[in-house]
This record gives C-alpha cells, structure tokens and sequence, in this order.
C-alpha cells in the first residue's frame, strides 16, 4: 500500500518531517513564535480541535471536499503537531492557489451526495490518460452499495496499456492517478464521485507523449466496456480522421468524452487542439479558473471550450501520497465527475441530455454540480439556499465535419 501521510517533494532531508511538505518544513525550523496557516489532512474519524488549542492555535475552516480543516499554529508546534496519530499529513495554506477556490466551487456535490445520496454507483468512467498507480487507500471502498464494482480491493475494474502493453496497474508519471482522485478519491482526498467504476486506459508515456492511433484505441476500449464517461486529459495540434471516427462511435454508444482544453492560453478559434475542436456534441471542452474563479492564465479558450472548473494548484492523489498539479486536466475531471453524479441520478437519460443540463445550469460559466443534478432529477439540496444561475454556453453543430487523416503526435498538457 502507499503512504497517503507524506507529502512528496524533491530534496527532502532526513531531517524534515515526514508529514510535514516543504515550506512547513523551512517554517518549523524558524522563529518558534511566528504563526503558519496549514491544510491539516484528517485520518478518518478523526478530530484534532482540542489539540490544536493545546498547541496555542485557532482551528479555521473544516472542508467537506477533503477531509482535514484550516489551522494556524505556532511555527514551533508544527512538528509536534504533526505527531499525533490523527494526523495524516500537512500542507501550507497557499494563499494565492486554488486549494480553497475549488471547495466552494464543487461544495454542491458534496451536498448532492450527503443529502441525496448520490455517489456516481453504477456509473463507469474511464480515465484516458497515462494511467492509475497499482494501489492507492483513496481508491477502496468500505460501503455496501452493491451498484459499486470492486476488484481487488480497489474500484478499478480493468486496466489497458496501449504504451508499452503491461498487464498491471502503473502510472509512471502520476498524472492519472491524480485525475482519478479528483473523481473518486474516498478517504484524504474525498472525490467528487467516490462511488463510481474506474477504468484506467494508459494512452500515454512517462515524458506524457503518446499518439492518436493509440488514443483512438482507448477511447474504443472504454466503450466495449462500458465506460459512459470518458475523460481525456490530452490534447494535440493536428486533427486526425482516426480519432474522430472514434469520437463519432463513442457517441453513436451513448458515451460523453470530456476533454480539457489545454494549457497553451491560446484562442483555439484560431488554432484549434484536438479531441476539443472536434465539431462533435458528445464532446464537452473544459477549460480552467484560476483560485479567483477567473480564467487560468495557463488555460485555453475560445471555439470548443464549453464549461470550466477549478485547475490552478489542486490536492490529490500522487502515486505515493499526495500532490499538487496545475492544469487544465484537473478541470476536466470536476466535468467528469459531476457528469458521473447525474448519471447516477438519472441512469437512463441519454448523454446528450446529460450534456445539456450539465451546461444550462453552469453558474458564470462555471460547473455547478448540485445545480446540474437538480436539472435532471428536479431534487434539490436543502442545506442551505442557493440562487438559481444560469449561463449562456458554446453550442455545437450536430453535423460532423472532415478532418485531415493523419497519425500525428499528441501530447498531454497537464
């Protein structure tokens, strides 16, 4: 198993805490009177507001997405504090990333799940990317839904290598495995969706490069196996007949391909990246908001770009531990996984109509999953009382157009 305590960085000392990232590390060591906000990751069950009182600290916000709080503590009893069995790691409270923009963002799913009982069970999502780490605590389930598939004590139901053709789980670069716990992490990093079925499809290498043959082959994949929802998080500057046609038979499935836009912050109206440009209606294009809920600098835009969601400076799933990633990627699997919440709410309403509710109800653009779950179920999450907002989005054309046939490069933009 993996240790989900460590937060993982180049140059660790022997000396630095295990449970501690770098910067409350370099924080520990200085005056033991300064004050440091941290990102406190909880183990489950457990409470740690009497120690943080006893350490002379003030407790802050308690996350629903993550299960940990907001605490600011003395520099002094970082280390101590770190100690405690509860403790399952630390990370410093990075006032100008996006760690507490995308709780507020996707808060509603949270509410969809507690108080609609809506987990993404049932529902297949397939992961194309560079695939999922062999075990992971974040990926088990300890529920008794029967809708949820287990295999191997993890709920990933199958894995496929089109890169170098190995039969077991691995993720040499980590990037879907952190897209995965976005959508179903269950435990440090809670999920949008932690109950649905993954299908990790290794499309991509460690130096995360990899080809439109093998990504059309992956896309087919997840659909013999029934996958509804796909997430691609790559992109490539030249079109290929190949993958679209794949695109088209995804479609003609019922499945929705969600693609994030890449991180080039360019107008793909005038150049376009593909699978977002494709004309396809089962194709929704994401884009990414910065910790201020604007447009990521990083993020692309224009023609193709239907919804965003939060992409700057995320916490999920490493293959060892966890880790922050920036991307228009992470965006992609908030889509995903709110897509999987609707599916699950309504499993036989067709992905077209899945699609439409998903972008009606986008508040400012942005994803609004209690929102897109209330449009296709007519349910409502009463914990508190939310403003009806709708946003105008991208449509488009229904009718396929032709693309240059080519076997071209395609890259992962992160």
């Amino acid at each position: 198993m993996t240790d989900q305590g460590a937060p993982a960085y180049d140059g660790r000392r022997s000396s630095d805490h295990p449970k501690l990232d770098r910067k409350l590390n370099e924080r520990a060591k200085q005056d033991g009177n300064g004050l440091t906000r941290a990102i406190v990751m909880l183990k489950p069950g457990c409470s740690v507001d009497t120690e943080i009182a006893k350490a002379g600290g003030k407790s802050g916000y308690k996350f629903n997405v993550i299960s940990g709080q907001l605490v600011q503590l003395p520099n002094g009893q970082l280390r101590k504090f770190a100690d405690n069995p509860c403790v399952a790691a630390m990370h410093y409270d990075r006032k100008t990333g996006g760690e507490l923009n995308y709780v507020g963002i996707v808060e509603g799913a949270r509410q969809v799940q507690q108080l609609l009982g809506y987990d993404g069970a049932g529902i297949g999502v397939a992961i194309i990317d560079s695939g999922i780490t062999g075990w992971h605590d974040d990926l088990t389930y300890q529920g008794f839904n029967a809708k949820v598939k287990v295999v191997n004590g993890q709920r990933v139901v199958k894995f496929v290598d089109f890169v170098n053709g190995r039969t077991a789980k691995y993720d040499d670069n980590g990037h879907g495995t952190h897209v995965a716990g976005i959508i179903a992490g269950h435990g440090l990093v809670r999920g949008l969706a932690p109950g649905v079925t993954l299908l990790p499809v290794k499309v991509l290498g460690a130096g995360k490069a990899g080809n439109a043959h093998w990504l059309a082959e992956g896309i087919d994949y997840a659909v013999a196996h029934g996958a509804r929802i796909l997430n691609v998080s790559v992109n490539g500057d030249g079109a290929s007949s190949e993958l679209e046609d794949a695109i088209v038979r995804a479609q003609n499935a019922g499945a929705v391909i969600v693609a994030s836009a890449g991180n080039d912050g360019r107008d793909l109206s005038a150049q376009p990246s593909y699978p977002i440009s494709y004309p396809e209606p089962a194709v929704i294009g994401v884009g990414a908001t910065d910790a201020f809920g604007r447009r990521a600098a990083f993020s692309n835009f224009g023609a193709g770009v239907d919804i965003s969601a939060p992409g700057a400076n995320i916490l999920s799933l490493g293959v060892a531990g966890l880790a922050y990633r920036s991307g228009t990627s992470m965006a992609a699997a908030y889509v995903s996984a709110t897509l999987a919440l609707e599916a699950a709410a309504a499993p036989t309403l067709p992905a077209g109509e899945l699609r439409d509710a998903l972008l009606r109800t986008a508040r400012a653009g942005a994803v609004d999953a209690a929102a897109a779950v209330h449009a296709v179920t007519g349910k409502t999450p009463r914990k508190k009382k939310r403003r009806k907002r709708r946003a105008r989005h991208n449509s488009r054309s229904w009718t396929r157009s032709s693309t240059a046939s080519a076997h071209r490069t395609v890259t992962q933009r992160r």
